[in-house]
């Protein structure tokens, strides 16, 4: 029984420092205007319409009998709250452009971060940082730290450039249209790699689909790495369904060639039928 504030109570049990005690014929309303009224301390956890059960957890009010004492809070930690991640792909070519993500995760909730990021290298001699945000080109063969900061959160990812013969396709790209004796242009960029030999032939081939045409135009390279832009502008030619293209890079003896043989999105076009 609470007298001071008119309500007919029955303590059930003490829980976890809080009293549960439910209310004898009176709504939970009129019941919940008292004790808002006169206990301004009482937290109302619970209540409905008839006889209601509440949580209370209240210190004295002054003069008033019987109050509870007040159960602490649990102090609230900012651990874990947010967070942030840096991804690398690695290894990648003397010479590559790759790019690290910064994932931001705040109460759980990511979002990609890296256009905003702040970025660094711990070795600017093997990684130089590009202006687009992520991006590290490696100049030597190496490892580095790439570090991203954000909203004073910092974190790393490690990312290891290779000297090696290697051949990597970027992108592809068309022009025109694609029917017997029209004029169009065929591309691919990527880049490469070269280790085992002072010099290499890389060249773009273009291929039909019954193997009766091919063109290829090309250069010399040399030792090291670098990003490449190979393009061919051609007739299409007569009884032919679709034109493949190939990056291919010789070294010596050795053939690499890029996207692989066989027809994929990247590499053939159709060719439209009269």
């Amino acid at each position: 029984m609470l007298p001071w504030l008119g309500i007919a109570t029955n303590v059930v049990a003490p829980v976890g420092g809080h009293v549960w005690l439910t209310l004898q014929g009176m709504p939970a309303a009129i019941a919940g205007r008292r004790l808002m009224r006169r206990v301004p301390a009482c937290l109302l956890a619970a209540a409905s319409v008839g006889c209601a059960v509440m949580a209370l957890s209240c210190s004295s009010p002054p003069g008033a009998p019987g109050g509870l004492p007040l159960a602490p809070s649990p102090p609230v930690s900012g651990a874990g709250i947010t967070d942030l991640q840096v991804q690398c792909q690695s290894p990648v070519l003397v010479g590559e452009t790759s790019f690290c993500s910064a994932l931001y995760r705040r109460f759980g909730v990511p979002s990609d971060v890296s256009i905003r990021a702040a970025w660094s290298s711990s070795q600017p001699d093997t990684f130089v940082n590009e202006p687009l945000g992520g991006g590290v080109t490696a100049k030597v063969a190496g490892t580095a730290t790439i570090t991203a900061r954000y909203e004073g959160l910092e974190a790393s990812g490690q990312l290891t450039s290779e000297l090696v013969d290697g051949l990597k396709i970027k992108a592809a790209w068309e022009q025109g249209e694609f029917r017997a004796g029209g004029q169009v242009t065929m591309a691919l960029q990527g880049n490469y790699a070269v280790a085992s030999a002072p010099t290499g032939r890389l060249f773009l081939s273009i291929l039909s689909d019954n193997g009766n045409w091919q063109a290829a135009s090309g250069a010399t390279v040399v030792s090291g790495g670098d990003r490449f832009t190979l393009s061919m502008t051609f007739t299409v030619p007569t009884s032919t369904t679709r034109l493949c293209r190939a990056a291919v890079l010789i070294i010596g003896d050795r053939r690499l060639s890029e996207p692989p043989p066989g027809p994929s999105i990247i590499s053939c076009v159709p060719v439209v039928q009269p």
